[in-house]
Formats: C-alpha cells, structure tokens, sequence
C-alpha cells in the first residue's frame, strides 16, 4: 500500500508494514491549495508494476492546483 498525501503538490509518505502505513494517515491534513489531478497520476504511477490494482482518494476539494492539463 502507497499512501500519498496532497496539497500544492503531491508526496509519497510510506509504503511498508501496516504500523507505518497507519502512522503516515495520522499525519495526513488538509491544508493548502490541492493539486488533485497531479497527485491522481502518481497514485497511477505507484501502481503499474503492481499484481492487484486500486486506488482511493480522498479529497476535500476541487483541483486548483495541477501542473498536469486534464484537458
């Protein structure tokens, strides 16, 4: 599991066992302007080599901050 955190621009926080993984959400907060779109991709991006494929966001918001054009 790959958690990714955004605001003005994505981050990648932990990817390991469940005890990390639960520690990386507690430090999770909506903050800032939220680059939606560009967080998306490298969600998409952490998966391609994976066996089994889903991807959850939460967002409180509309993108407002992509570099990515989603047109």
């Amino acid at each position: 599991m790959t958690i990714v955190d955004f605001d003005t621009k994505p981050k990648v926080l932990k990817t390991g066992s469940r005890r990390e993984l639960l520690k990386a959400l507690g430090r999770v907060r909506a903050n800032g302007a939220t680059a939606l779109f560009d967080s998306i991709l490298l969600g998409f991006d952490h998966l391609k080599n994976k066996g089994r494929r889903a991807l959850v966001v939460l967002t409180n918001g509309m993108d407002y901050f992509s570099q990515f054009d989603q047109q």
